[in-house]
């Protein structure tokens, strides 16, 4: 067992590059750019690849394999387009397995740990800027993308199904995103799902994670057992401890519900907002105008 997970780690080191600090000196051009943004990640595409057929490994730099795709493990990208299916086995994650408890648990409640976690996380900031750090070595999958333990490939693209057995860290699913027990991405559009923890920056559709479900934007449906925390949300926000930073539009329900902006419905035992336009049911409910029991209001 121990020969087996040295080489693996000595496969992932080989075939695996490294981004340094230099990757990322674009990133305040990027951020006020979104147009860079997408362009970079077109560019990175676009790059003309050779082509191989049936069953190739995902490790031969710009590729475009049409049929099935493997290796062991990923960290970074080589600019390889997998149309079909690829297989990880047993993944990347499957070497970080005995600290899983640092993908669990939500990154605001150990933001205070970056110097030890640096390695396994970066912030929403840090991610955002994948076409920057990754240049022409994004990787793009059409099809299903299966990892028994689960990828760690930040420059990740998925059209179609991603599926992680332990822990998922991708750039972007248009899809199905589904994780055994944290799954954290840039952007999905579609469905991403976690045994324990859902973390992303952008939700188009359907994020939910049994404990957490935490994002930045949402456009869509957020749920989460225990708490669900979101900066912007255009939808459905449900969890047992709810907090919007900023605004939401649409319907918050849960047992704690806090945000700075209510247009629509708040529903839960305690409801508070800093401005109100919509309605607050629940047994406390506050807002700029008033505190009353049952009901509140604000138009």
């Amino acid at each position: 067992m121990k020969e087996f997970i040295v080489t693996c780690i000595l496969i992932l080191l080989f075939f695996n590059k490294s981004y340094s600090q230099e990757d990322t000196k674009h990133t305040s051009l990027f951020l006020s750019h979104p147009a860079l943004y997408k362009k970079l990640e077109l560019d990175t595409l676009k790059i003309n690849k050779k082509n191989k057929y049936v069953l190739w490994s995902y490790y031969d730099n710009h590729t475009r394999i049409n049929g099935v795709s493997v290796g062991v493990g990923q960290i970074n990208a080589k600019n390889v387009t997998n149309n079909g299916v690829k297989f990880e086995v047993p993944g990347s994650s499957a070497l970080f397995s005995l600290i899983t408890i640092g993908f669990v648990m939500p990154p605001f409640t150990f933001e205070h740990r970056k110097d030890w976690l640096q390695f396994f996380y970066s912030d929403f900031r840090d991610i955002e800027v994948v076409p920057v750090k990754f240049k022409n070595r994004i990787e793009k999958t059409n099809g299903l993308s299966f990892s028994l333990a689960g990828s760690f490939a930040e420059a990740n693209i998925v059209n179609g199904v991603h599926f992680s057995g332990i822990y998922n860290r991708s750039y972007k699913t248009n899809g199905i995103s589904l994780s055994g027990i944290a799954n954290y991405q840039y952007e999905t559009n579609g469905v991403q799902l976690s045994g324990l923890s859902s973390v992303q920056y952008k939700n188009n559709g359907l994020q939910a994670g049994s404990l957490w479900s935490y994002n930045q934007y949402s456009n869509g449906v957020n749920i989460a057992l225990l708490e669900a925390r979101s900066n912007y949300v255009n939808g459905v926000q449900i969890g047992g401890y709810n907090n919007i930073k900023s605004l939401i539009n649409g319907l918050q329900i849960g047992a704690y519900n806090t945000v700075s902006v209510v247009n629509g419905v708040q529903i839960g035992i305690y409801n508070s907002t800093s401005k109100l336009k919509g309605i607050q049911l629940g047994l406390w409910n506050c807002s700029e105008k008033r505190k009353l029991p049952i009901i509140n209001w604000g138009f």
